[in-house]
């Protein structure tokens, strides 16, 4: 499964995962101790994974929510493609482009 990865404060970048429990993984990326990664809805196709208990706070991450406006998170984070029947799929091309548009490093 292909995901997007944004961290360390740089763009996303496109990381290829196993795929048996893609969640789970995305998780463990994350740094979540004890649970799944909480999504939160960029695109009707696009979701932001963030560690739900907080990140390293010397990374953050603003992005831009569908109907929401604008957030921060702190940590790493990953974009994922959501298909219709909500199953996750690998990100293509465009999705990495269109995730680039909407979550990006901030610098303080």
């Amino acid at each position: 499964m292909k995901i997007i990865l944004f961290a360390n404060g740089e763009a996303g970048e496109v990381k290829t995962l196993p795929g048996e429990n893609p969640l789970a993984e995305i998780g463990e990326l994350l740094g979540c101790t004890d649970q799944e990664p909480e999504m939160r809805r960029l695109t009707d196709r696009l979701r932001l994974c963030i560690n739900g208990n907080g990140g390293d706070p010397a990374v953050k991450y603003a992005y831009l929510r569908q109907w929401r406006g604008l957030a921060e998170t702190q940590g790493a984070c990953a974009v994922v493609h959501m298909a219709a029947d909500g199953t996750l799929r690998d990100v293509t091309k465009d999705d990495m482009d269109r995730a680039n548009e909407l979550v990006w490093p901030v610098w303080e």
